[in-house]
């Protein structure tokens, strides 16, 4: 896919992607620029803080990355060149943290999503998606 194709091909998966038609976009994406887009959606009367990056993936392809954070939630994911959805790493416990019996084992649960968050908050540092 040339990049003129892929600029237009992800701008629409993008917006398919959020269910908002009405996500501000630039008119032309540049290669591994991120850009950053805070708006609001009526219904949900909330922020939406959107990042995203067209990028070239290990087989030379476009892909485009994005981080939606909510005012409840984030979502961090990539389109392929097929316009397919791709889970990435992502934050956990961000409905709430376990509790068992247990609690050595709370103890344990919690210390290993810690890692991950710290983890995936390097993944998304490194990527422009975060501070």
């Amino acid at each position: 896919m040339e990049l003129s194709e892929a600029r237009q091909f992800f701008k629409d998966r993008l917006k398919l992607a959020l269910s908002d038609d009405r996500q501000p976009m630039p008119d032309i994406l540049e290669v591994n620029k991120v850009y950053e887009s805070i708006y609001y959606r009526e219904s949900q009367r909330g922020c939406r803080d959107l990042k995203y990056k067209l990028v070239k993936d290990s087989s030379d392809r476009y892909v485009l990355d994005y981080y939606l954070k909510t005012d409840d939630y984030s979502i961090h994911k990539r389109i392929d060149a097929n316009g397919n959805s791709i889970e990435l790493e992502n934050f956990e416990a961000q409905f709430g943290w376990p509790v068992y019996e247990d609690k050595a084992e709370t103890e344990r649960e919690h210390q290993r999503i810690k890692e991950h968050n710290q983890t995936v908050y390097a993944i998304l540092k490194n990527k422009g998606f975060e501070k």
